[in-house]
C-alpha cells in the first residue's frame, strides 16, 4: 500500500502532483524552442535546404543516440537502490516500465521479432533526405558542440542528481542519497520521454511539410519514413511509461526533487533545440 508506514514505504507522490509537473512542460522551455525549430525546418527553401538542414542531421543523430545511456542510467539509478533504498514491489514495478522504452530502441517489443534499431531507422531516413552515406559523414563529424553539451549535462546530472549527491561507484551512495538519486533520474526520464512526445510528432509533420514544399517538387521526395512514424507513434506511449515508474517509486516528500529533474532537462533540452534552429536559421 502507498500509505504505509514502512521507511521502503513512504506515502508516493500523487498522480496530480505529476500531471501538474507535466503541465509545467507544455509551454516550457523545451517545447518553445521546438516551435522554433519546427517553424525553420517548415520555412526551408528549395535554394538553401540541404545546406542548411545537412549539419543539423548530423548533429540528430548524435543525440539522438545519446538519450540511450541517459535511459541506462535511470535504470542503474533505480535498480542501485536495494539493499536499502526501495522496496522490493515498488523497485520492480518501476524497472519493467523504464525497460521497454529502451529495449524499443533496439528494435525489441515483445512477442515480436527483433526488428530494425532505431539507429539504422535514422540511418535510412538520413540517406534518403540527403542522398548521402551516413557513416562517412560521422566519421568527418562524430559529434557536434551542442549535442555534446547536452550529453554531458544528461550524464552528469543523473550521476549527481543535478548535483545533490556525490558522484560516486553504482551502488555506494547511503540508502537516502541513493533514492534521492533514484527519484531525481525518474524525474528527468519523464521530461525527456515527455518532450519527446512534442519532438517527435512535430518533427513528423513538418518533414512532411518540406517534402511536399520543398523536396517532392525538386523530384526528391521521402520514401524513408519509418524513423519518424515509429517515434512519432511510440512516444505518447513511452511518457506514459515514465510517468508510471514515478509513480510506482517516487515518494511524496521528493516532490521538489523531481520537479527540478524536470526542470533540468526542460532547460538542457532547449538549449539544444536552439542550437539547431539557429542553424536552419
Amino acid at each position: 500500500s502507498s500509505s504505509t508506514s514502512h521507511p521502503l514505504r513512504p506515502l508516493l507522490i500523487s498522480q496530480e502532483a505529476i500531471a501538474a509537473m507535466e503541465a509545467r512542460l507544455d509551454d516550457g522551455p523545451g517545447v518553445q524552442a521546438l516551435r522554433r525549430f519546427n517553424a525553420a525546418l517548415r520555412g526551408l527553401s528549395p535554394s538553401n535546404w540541404e545546406a542548411r538542414l545537412g549539419p543539423v542531421m548530423l548533429a540528430l543523430a548524435h543525440n539522438l543516440e545519446s538519450f540511450n545511456p541517459a535511459f541506462a542510467a535511470t535504470l542503474l539509478a533505480v535498480q542501485v537502490t536495494l539493499g536499502g533504498g526501495s522496496d522490493y514491489h515498488r523497485r520492480d514495478a518501476a524497472l519493467a516500465g523504464l525497460i521497454q522504452p529502451l529495449a524499443g530502441e533496439y528494435g525489441m517489443h515483445n512477442g515480436q521479432a527483433q526488428a530494425a534499431t532505431h539507429r539504422a531507422l535514422f540511418q535510412a531516413f538520413y540517406e534518403d533526405l540527403l542522398a548521402s552515406p551516413l557513416g562517412p559523414a560521422l566519421d568527418a563529424s562524430p559529434s557536434h558542440p551542442a549535442s555534446a553539451a547536452l550529453f554531458t549535462r544528461m550524464m552528469t546530472d543523473l550521476a549527481t542528481a543535478g548535483g545533490r549527491v556525490a558522484l560516486a561507484p553504482p551502488g555506494t551512495l547511503e540508502p537516502e542519497s541513493g533514492a534521492l538519486a533514484a527519484s531525481y533520474a525518474l524525474g528527468y526520464n519523464l521530461a525527456i520521454e515527455y518532450l519527446a512526445d512534442y519532438e517527435k510528432t512535430w518533427m513528423l509533420d513538418s518533414f512532411r511539410a518540406l517534402n511536399g514544399a520543398v523536396l517532392s517538387p525538386a523530384g526528391r521526395p521521402l520514401t524513408e519514413w519509418l524513423f519518424l512514424e515509429v517515434h512519432a507513434e511510440g512516444e505518447a506511449e513511452h511518457a506514459a511509461l515514465g510517468h508510471a515508474a514515478v509513480g510506482a517509486l517516487v515518494p511524496a516528500a521528493h516532490e521538489g526533487i523531481l520537479a527540478a529533474a524536470m526542470a533540468d532537462h526542460d532547460r538542457d533540452f532547449a538549449a539544444f533545440y536552439n542550437a539547431m534552429a539557429a542553424m536552419l536559421e
